[in-house]
């Protein structure tokens, strides 16, 4: 019905513009309605580009060219900047027995006097390299024969597959730890040898000494294994790779003392499975949350809290999550408590996780969590912070871990530091050509890890394996 001043007044009239009054009245409740929600959704896309590697589990390699600054989660002690009073110096201390020595003796006194009184003399040491060549050594097999028999025989020489010109243990060796451990592509490597020592050496001989060195890794791969079985607590975590032009994953499961690296084409328990450790471990596994963790396992779990304060950081950005604010606080305090080395007593363990609880349970009973059943079929959905808010109070336990036992840490950083270089690996070369690349890479890289975590020298470790069929870390105990 079209209104109009001049419409005259009767009962007819009034029910029609009633009803049309009516009708409005429920389009624009409808529209605010719309307008609402498309103002969260709005909202919610906003922040979920906003989101980034400071406020969120996304790489810093995703940021782009307008990088934030890092929100640095560190409080300040006070101090200043540089060595602290004590502080060891890392000072070169004097070689004992130097190679060479010169004297360097005055042209003698303008007065031309000739007896001199010896002082004590300076001394300054100079550390630089011996000309760089390659060292070959020529073995020959004898023969001779027998003056009364007639029967020949030689020495023994073993040679690889029959190859008159052979790489000894340490080229090999090498070789191997500038491509596995700092992550050298082949291609630079061979001009590497070529410029350097005037080797010419093949792509194909050194994939072959990469390939060797994976293969001489057994005994290690069970020792490791075997260790990391029985540890106290472990950190676990899992990165994305590239081979044979698809995507697979890297597993590490990893401590201070070992470090096992597991490359497979499958990201969740059958990964875990294969890798026949989690399986028999009873311990703490440190992890961030990834679900696959979670099951009919025989270990208990600790959250990684660095993740945790990411996803927290992320919604006190939103302006209207105060209890994201409060959680934070919560989590850092308690972590400064135990960085500060003083005891924590039950009392305070009780408190701390009275006020966690209270923080997210008391949210969670807010109207705006509640969920209203919708017309459509499945649940409804909810929103990213009322997921996150119900992970929080399911795995309370687990994210308040490291202050209940001691050698729980505050975040997974360990199993990150052991697969941070597959990144840069990825970056470099882009992908593995093959399967049997990335099973090598992990297991060298293993070896190369745990040797380093020891103190262990890197170049005799990788020597034993050219050497000998097998090599493990007990034989450098």
């Amino acid at each position: 019905m079209d209104i109009s001043k001049n419409i005259p007044f009767t009962e007819g009239n009034f029910q029609k513009v009633l009803s049309v009054i009516l009708s409005q009245q429920e389009a624009i409740s409808r529209l605010t309605k719309e307008n609402e929600e498309l103002k969260q959704r709005v909202k919610d896309l906003e922040f979920r580009l906003s989101k980034d590697s400071h406020n969120s589990s996304k790489p810093p390699s995703s940021d782009g060219y307008q990088k934030k600054p890092i929100v640095n989660q560190r409080t300040k002690t006070g101090r200043s900047l540089g060595g602290q009073p004590g502080h060891k110096s890392n000072a070169k201390p004097f070689h004992e027995h130097p190679d060479r020595v010169y004297y360097h003796f005055p042209n003698g006194c303008d007065c031309g006097t000739a007896y001199w009184e010896e002082k004590p003399y300076e001394t300054f040491q100079v550390i630089d390299l011996p000309p760089i060549k390659a060292y070959v050594t020529e073995h020959r097999k004898m023969k001779y024969r027998c003056r009364n028999c007639g029967e020949e025989f030689s020495g023994e020489f073993s040679a690889t597959k029959g190859n008159r010109i052979q790489y000894g243990p340490k080229l090999r060796s090498l070789a191997a730890y500038l491509n596995q451990y700092q992550i050298i592509p082949y291609n630079r490597l061979k001009e590497m040898f070529k410029d350097l020592l005037s080797i010419d050496l093949s792509e194909g001989s050194l994939v072959n000494f990469v390939k060797e060195t994976g293969k001489g890794l057994n005994a290690f791969k069970k020792h490791v294994n075997g260790c990391l079985k029985h540890a106290r607590v472990l950190h676990s975590d899992e990165t994305g790779v590239r081979f044979e032009g698809k995507t697979g994953w890297m597993h590490v499961v990893s401590n201070q003392q070992f470090t096992y690296l597991h490359a497979d084409k499958s990201r969740g328990r059958q990964a875990i499975e294969q890798m026949d450790i989690l399986p028999d471990f009873t311990g703490v596994l440190v992890h961030d949350r990834f679900g696959s963790y979670f099951g009919n396992w025989k270990f208990r779990h600790g959250l990684c809290n660095a993740h945790i304060l990411r996803e927290l950081i992320y919604f006190e950005e939103q302006g209207d999550k105060p209890w994201a604010t409060e959680i934070k606080k919560l989590l850092l305090k308690a972590k400064e408590k135990k960085d500060s080395g003083v005891a924590i007593r039950k009392h305070y363990i009780t408190r701390v996780g009275n006020s966690y609880r209270k923080i997210v349970r008391g949210e969670l009973q807010k109207e705006t969590y509640k969920v209203k059943p919708s017309k459509a079929k499945g649940r409804p959905k909810k929103s990213e912070d009322h997921n996150f808010l119900i992970a929080l109070n399911k795995y309370w336990r687990e994210i308040l871990l490291y202050i209940e036992e001691e050698d729980v840490p505050f975040d997974n950083n360990q199993a990150e530091r052991d697969l941070r270089m597959i990144k840069a690996k990825q970056k470099i070369s882009g992908c593995f050509r093959s399967t049997t690349g990335a099973e090598s890479f992990a297991i060298i890289r293993s070896y190369l890890s745990t040797m380093k975590k020891n103190n262990l020298p890197i170049l005799s470790g990788l020597n034993q394996i050219f050497q000998n069929t097998e090599a493990t870390l007990i034989s450098a105990e």
